[in-house]
């Protein structure tokens, strides 16, 4: 096993440095974030997570504001965001989304991505996607270490097929990502029982 000090990474181009750092931590969920000011809004986020089940919180975060974060501005406005899991086929337009879109450009529309909106949230869904959650802001936490955000959002409603509520995964989100660039499939191993001392 070889050992590398931070001294090694700091010497990286920054680009590989940051793609490599991102994919030591293992695989993640990529998911669309839908926003809406003027303009539909649609980012990929690999870094979301669950806060808890009472009240059911989900946490993701923003990466610094040293250019114009438009998903973050547009949630602190609206209040409402939806988040949307994508599927083996919708890979290449979901990465395309991480390009640098004017704010007056929707992704939506540049990426060839329908809407789906719900008479609850003000926020868009992503029309294809198979699991589509919509949430609430309730905090904002500025991370001073790197001056990121961790945006925490109340789920308020879901919309997916009945399979999800008996944990079958396997048609909602069979994708995730590893690093920056790099997608995988899915494929259940094995399901255990609750683990109790024996």
């Amino acid at each position: 096993m070889n050992h590398y000090s931070n001294e090694y990474f700091s010497k990286l181009d920054k680009r590989k440095r940051a793609n490599v750092l991102n994919c030591l931590h293992g695989y993640k969920s990529p998911i669309l974030v839908g926003t809406k000011n003027d303009i539909e809004n649609l980012a990929l986020f690999s870094n979301v997570f669950h806060l808890g089940a009472d009240p059911h919180l989900i946490g993701l975060i923003s990466r610094p504001n040293s250019v114009e974060r438009h998903t973050i501005e547009n949630i602190k406005k609206n209040k409402h965001f939806t988040l949307n899991y994508i599927t083996k086929k919708m890979i290449p337009s979901a990465h395309q989304t991480s390009a640098r879109y004017e704010r007056c450009e929707s992704e939506f529309k540049e990426c060839n991505f329908k809407t789906f909106y719900s008479e609850l949230c003000t926020a868009p869904y992503l029309f294809d996607s198979n699991l589509k959650l919509g949430l609430k802001l309730k905090e904002i936490k500025n991370i001073e270490l790197n001056n990121t955000d961790l945006i925490i959002g109340e789920v308020f409603e879901v919309f997916c097929r009945d399979e999800i509520l008996e944990f079958e995964l396997k048609d909602q989100s069979s994708v995730c990502v590893n690093g920056l660039d790099r997608y995988y499939e899915v494929l259940p191993i094995v399901r255990l029982n609750y683990a109790k001392k024996v």
